[in-house]
């Protein structure tokens, strides 16, 4: 098999909406978002670990959808 035929083989195994790279991209956005939403909601625990944590949530989504933008563009 060569290189496209392995691609090919590869790709097919996944849904044809999913092959889309714009698509990839939007869903990674929608996860980074819900991950921000459900990170901010745990900055009210009183455990400094877990506020780190969920600090590096948040940047670590804001710099993922800012490269997904990015890509897109």
């Amino acid at each position: 098999m060569d290189a496209d035929e392995q691609m090919g083989t590869y790709l097919d195994y996944f849904p044809g909406w999913l092959k889309n790279i714009n698509t990839i991209h939007a869903i990674s956005i929608v996860c980074c978002i819900i991950a921000i939403i459900l990170a901010a909601r745990s900055f009210k625990k009183h455990l400094l670990s877990v506020r780190v944590l969920m600090l590096l949530t948040v940047v670590v989504s804001i710099f993922i959808i800012l490269f997904d933008i990015y890509q897109m563009v």
